[in-house]
């Protein structure tokens, strides 16, 4: 005749065979360690050597339905306004400092990379503040530095083409 026995940690009723009456088993469900009782000795089992209680699982699921709750203390995340629109990013600027990256041919590149900034430092004060504007303003404070970058770059290459012109290799 099969044992019934019930798990001391999940409390899963289980049907098993008569001979692991008396044996140490493990849960299929928790696998928590316990000795199957034996019904021909009617004592109360000892449960095996517990390492240290575990806490029962709990799902981590919030449930949507305690809104009002008031318990929760952790601030929750702001939720992006999926109504708000975002601005779209201006193309000019990013076209104007490329050309500096690519050509950086001295006087036109310091220029071109020098519109581009000049145009982007504008476009960031017309943004709107928050989240609308965040991807905008954020592209065009990459294009002012890559504007300084280019900037760089073209004053160099003058500089090097100056003094290779004044050491006579052209």
């Amino acid at each position: 005749m099969p044992i019934d026995a019930i798990c001391p940690e999940c409390e899963k009723p289980l049907r098993l065979r008569d001979e692991l009456a008396g044996k140490k088993i493990k849960c299929p469900k928790c696998s928590h360690p316990f000795v199957v009782p034996d019904p021909a000795n009617e004592t109360i089992p000892i449960e095996a050597e517990e390492e240290s209680p575990r806490p029962k699982k709990t799902s981590k699921r919030r449930s949507d339905d305690d809104d009002d709750d008031d318990d929760d203390d952790r601030p929750r995340k702001r939720q992006r306004s999926r109504d708000a629109e975002q601005v779209s990013t201006p193309r000019e600027p990013i076209f104007l400092v490329t050309l500096a990256m690519v050509f950086p041919c001295g006087p036109i590149g310091i220029a071109t990379g020098g519109i581009a900034y000049w145009k982007a430092r504008g476009i960031i004060a017309a943004l709107p503040d928050g989240e609308r504007g965040a991807s905008a303003r954020r592209n065009m404070k990459i294009v002012c530095t890559l504007a300084h970058i280019a900037n760089a770059v073209s004053i160099i290459v003058i500089l090097v083409a100056l003094t290779l012109r004044l050491l006579k290799f052209f």
